[in-house]
């Protein structure tokens, strides 16, 4: 009986190490849009599931309590938890885009793209509260106190956790992460290479400039890890170097697992994971591979090198003991003696490490930036509007740099893969038109709801999956090829608007700017014309497919309608920004190229017209870029 007995004990042993070191994660690939729920031990992993997704995009976070992962599904208007037998589906969003989860309170945040709210949900999908913010939001962190950071175009807000907006902050940022267990947060800026830490109060602790920055995750004990070009660096919490790593091959994203507290980095396309050490002074590196085709294995990372930097010590002031004062005698009253000046310790000097070049020198600050930033009530034009009836005169720009078209490449020589770039079905209605494509196995199913000259369209969309795949697994081009090779899918979207303008007897400036309000009312596009160009353009038929998209992605879309449509057009490129310029007599803002008038025309936002341009753009050097033709 005592051998039964020892013999279960060493089973459940066994059971409860083989637990220890066996760690459950969860990774979005994105060359093949999957999110991947892996399992490793010492030597060994597998993949747990494999759940396909529609944006490669696509937020989520996960739940260290129960090992589940919540992730948005932006065109769909829904957030699904993987993890548990079913995955439990909340479709009670117009477009969730990012998310931050309470593990204290199991609360889960969701920003609505679509709506311009914030949602605060329980995890049974309650809404407890929704918050109207009157602008798209880009990133959201959780705070301790169960309140959270808010990410915006026109700067930081903070909400307590009643959902009520304590502050509003004018400090601008697209990267947002906050500390675990604490309310400070990282934030980066990619447009201005701009890096800060704020303590809960928004105070700035310390901040910086990194070059190439896109994407930051903030770690316990306050420290902070930024992806760079091709390399990662890690900050403590006064913004000291603690360790570099270097040697990537195209890191993409960098993944944090709150079940064990490790740091990975996405790399080679998403077919690798590289694990940060935990310790200043580790081994040789761990490399999940196989991501793609699921293959996985640890490997060793033999080409990428960790370089630490010794953390600074606490340096604690020495106490000074204060010298005793003698009583004075009653008896002879003596001349008070003046009391001995209490000595002034010298710190001791420590040496700083010297940090690489990247990032620069973080020099710690104190800095008050709550001055709050008018906030606009509706996005409007920053033209000021024309009257009806008044003629707004044409107005010429500094004259730009010129890049010529590049040679024609293999994308525009060679005959299209797919008919009308995969476009299956295109139908354009006058009005809201409540009609729906049936669904159909091979077929992604698209419709799109804008306003133009205060009338209501709708657009029925039907795109082939095989020509969808095709496409995200193509290699990115030159946008300006990207944007000639869109004329595919763009034909029968385009042939759609040519009739819905010659019924309405458009004008050519008319038509123009019915293709603008189309593309910049796409549904769930959350960037405005503020947004830096992002370093992964899509193809039109993956902006389609995507809902939206940044400003390239939209300009894309945008100029393979025009180009079907007959429009002479070139690419305008302002510092961080892309636009259209559209040939034409039109009034507002033009830049003269080969002796013509390129209208400047936007394509994110909303509310912009042929001609109209943002304020800040408009004193900004501006690169033209010709458009290649397609054969």
């Amino acid at each position: 009986m005592k051998k039964k007995i020892l013999l279960l004990i060493c089973f459940f042993v066994f059971g409860i190490l083989s637990n220890v070191y066996a760690a459950s994660y969860w990774v979005v690939q994105t060359r093949t849009q999957r999110l991947l729920h892996i399992q490793k031990d010492a030597n060994n992993v597998t993949i747990v599931e494999s759940y396909p997704i529609i944006d490669p995009k696509a937020d989520y976070v996960v739940n260290p309590k129960n090992n589940t992962c919540w992730i948005t599904s932006a065109f769909q208007g829904q957030v699904i938890c993987y993890g548990k037998a079913t995955p439990f589906v909340v479709s009670s969003f117009g477009a969730p885009m990012s998310l931050a989860l309470d593990v204290k309170r199991q609360i889960l945040w969701v920003a609505d793209g679509a709506l311009n709210q914030i949602v605060k949900m329980r995890l049974d999908g309650t809404i407890e509260k929704r918050v109207q913010i009157n602008t798209s939001s880009r990133s959201i962190a959780s705070r301790a106190d169960g309140g959270l950071w808010i990410a915006t175009s026109y700067g930081l807000i903070l909400l307590n956790s009643d959902g009520e907006v304590v502050k509003k902050f004018e400090q601008t940022t697209k990267h947002l992460s906050g500390v675990p267990g604490k309310n400070s947060v990282w934030l980066a800026n990619p447009v201005d290479n701009h890096i800060m830490h704020l303590d809960g109060d928004g105070n700035i602790l310390t901040e910086g400039r990194l070059k190439t920055l896109s994407g930051l995750i903030a770690v316990k004990d306050g420290d902070c890890v930024l992806l760079g070009r091709d390399s990662v660096f890690q900050l403590d919490a006064d913004g000291e170097l603690v360790g570099t790593l270097s040697g990537l091959d195209s890191p993409s994203h960098i993944v944090y697992q709150p079940v064990d507290e490790t740091i990975w980095v996405l790399q080679s396309r998403g077919k690798q994971l590289v694990q940060l050490p935990k310790e200043i002074e580790q081994g040789p590196l761990t490399v999940i591979a196989g991501l793609e085709r699921d293959n996985l294995r640890v490997e060793a990372a033999d080409n990428i090198k960790w370089v630490s930097k010794a953390r600074r010590p606490k340096v604690e002031k020495p106490k000074v003991e204060k010298p005793k004062a003698e009583k004075p005698k009653v008896e002879k009253p003596k001349p008070e003696k003046p009391k001995p000046e209490k000595p002034k310790p010298e710190k001791p000097k420590v040496e700083k490490p010297k940090a690489e070049k990247p990032p620069e020198k973080i020099k710690p600050e104190k800095k008050d930036i709550t001055k709050p930033k008018p906030e606009p009530e509706k996005k409007e034009s920053a033209v000021k509007p024309v009257k009806p009836g008044t003629l707004q005169k044409p107005e010429a720009m500094p004259k730009p740099s010129v890049v010529p078209a590049p040679p024609v490449s293999s994308l525009l020589s060679g005959p299209p893969m797919y008919k009308d770039g995969g476009v299956l079905l295109a139908t354009v209605y006058e009005g809201l038109s409540s009609k729906r494509l049936k669904k159909a196995p091979q077929a992604l199913v698209r419709r799109y709801v804008w306003n133009f000259e205060n009338e209501t369209f709708t657009l029925l969309l039907g795109l082939s999956v095989e020509a969808y795949n095709s496409y995200t697994n193509r290699d990115r081009a030159k946008w300006v090829e990207m944007l000639a090779e869109g004329v595919n899918v763009a034909k029968p979207i385009a042939e759609e608007f040519r009739k819905i303008s010659e019924k309405n007897n458009w004008t050519t400036e008319q038509t123009a700017n019915f293709v603008l309000s189309f593309v910049q009312c796409l549904p769930y596009t959350v960037d405005n014309v503020s947004t830096g160009v992002d370093e992964f353009p899509r193809y039109a038929t993956e902006t389609l497919v995507a809902g939206g998209g940044d400003c390239e992605d939209t300009t894309i879309l945008a100029g393979g309608i025009f180009l079907v449509l007959g429009y002479d057009l070139v690419c305008l490129n302002p510092e961080g920004h892309l636009a259209i310029g559209v040939k034409g007599k039109f009034p507002g803002f033009y830049f003269e190229h080969n002796r013509k008038r390129y209208h400047y025309s936007e394509t994110t936002g909303t509310g912009w017209k042929i001609g109209d341009i943002p304020d800040i753009y408009k004193n900004v050097s501006v690169t033209i870029y010709e458009i290649p033709k397609k054969k």
